[in-house]
């Protein structure tokens, strides 16, 4: 007789799919509205990376082809002081990204405490990252997709410029040696006052 594949899962283990559990399994002493409010903002950022991904492959996509330039898409896919652009600049997604860190950390008044202690609570400091991308990586797996797009996208930027540059210096090179084949051809400007300054060093 074939064996039945059975998976039990325990609430709150790490392949459960009851988000609700696994928020109360980390935080059991917070507040259900603040377990509430977390889950739907980790929710907002997993739909974002969504979005930010599709639309920076697109985006790479388009210009790869030669349908779209880059600075089309600068006000939004390019780094910004430290951030990843997306619709008005990265800097908000990051920012965004780092507000739902330290909400993940606040639900744990022990680890909220040694921030506030540190002196860190305006900023995150890595071990709050590392702590989160941990804990939340159901919600966060989204992120390395964003920076393997983006790494897409500025590789393919990247490119473009260079083969503008490229051609650009070819052009350049034609015009300056057409412009010499003028000066230095008969009656040219060039071959008169080569004669001239051949002349004086007789004279």
């Amino acid at each position: 007789m074939a064996r039945v594949h059975c998976v039990v899962r325990r609430p709150g283990a790490r392949d459960s799919t009851d988000h609700d559990c696994y928020l109360k399994s980390l935080f059991p002493d917070a507040d259900p509205y603040a377990r509430h409010m977390l889950r739907a903002r980790c929710q907002g950022v997993e739909s974002l990376h969504t979005n930010l991904e599709k639309r920076m492959l697109e985006s790479a996509s388009r210009i790869a082809a030669g349908l779209d330039h880059p600075g089309n898409c600068r006000k939004w896919s390019h780094w910004n002081g430290g951030g990843l652009g997306a619709g008005g600049g990265e800097d908000w997604y990051q920012d965004l990204r780092k507000d739902v860190m330290l909400s993940w950390i606040r639900n744990d008044p022990s680890r909220w405490k040694r921030l506030c202690d540190g002196g860190t609570a305006p900023w995150v400091p890595p071990w709050v990252e590392r702590q989160f991308e941990k804990e939340a990586w159901r919600y966060d797996k989204g992120h390395k997709r964003v920076l393997a797009a983006r790494r897409r996208l500025m590789r393919v930027i990247l490119r473009h410029h260079l083969r503008r540059a490229v051609m650009t210096r070819a052009i350049a090179l034609y015009w300056q040696e057409q412009t010499q084949r003028a000066l230095c051809a008969p009656g040219g400007a060039g071959r008169a006052a080569d004669t001239v300054a051949f002349a004086s060093e007789f004279a």
